[in-house]
């Protein structure tokens, strides 16, 4: 039977933060002295305004961000009601994107089969506008 006996020294764990520490610290007094001294002043600086910013945040952020959530909530209210209409409605408006060919020929085929619908029966005077401020709107984009 072989008996394991557990080492009774501990093994330092933070080897590699002592040592990312140690070449921060040399690589800080390595930048201090090739800058004379500059290096220390825009970390200072850096430092105060990063104490600031986190101040301004702790102070003011939070309550900015609690206005922000009590008006977004009626806006997504808003905004599910309006989802639950679009399910069941169609949308009023669509984007076809269409290159010059396409347009022209769409602008053919809609003639084509108006010129078919008016042999077959006479179109009243709401219809006949629709049809011209269509193909007002197809033939401003070049067709």
């Amino acid at each position: 039977m072989r008996h394991y006996s557990i080492s009774r020294s501990k093994k330092f764990i933070g080897w590699d933060v002592v040592l990312t520490l140690l070449a921060a610290l040399v690589a800080f007094v390595f930048l201090n002295l090739a800058s004379f001294g500059v290096f220390t002043s825009t970390m200072t600086v850096a430092g105060a305004v990063a104490a600031l910013g986190l101040g301004h945040y702790l102070l003011w952020g939070r309550a900015f961000w609690r206005g922000a959530i009590s008006e977004r909530q009626p806006v997504q209210t808003q905004a599910s009601g309006r989802s639950e209409i679009s399910e069941t409605m169609p949308p009023d408006e669509f984007v076809l994107g269409l290159n010059n060919r396409e347009r022209t020929e769409l602008l053919r085929l809609l003639e084509h089969s108006l010129s078919q619908a008016n042999g077959n029966r006479e179109r009243n005077g709401e219809y006949a506008a629709i049809d011209r401020e269509l193909f007002d709107k197809i033939r401003m984009f070049g067709a």
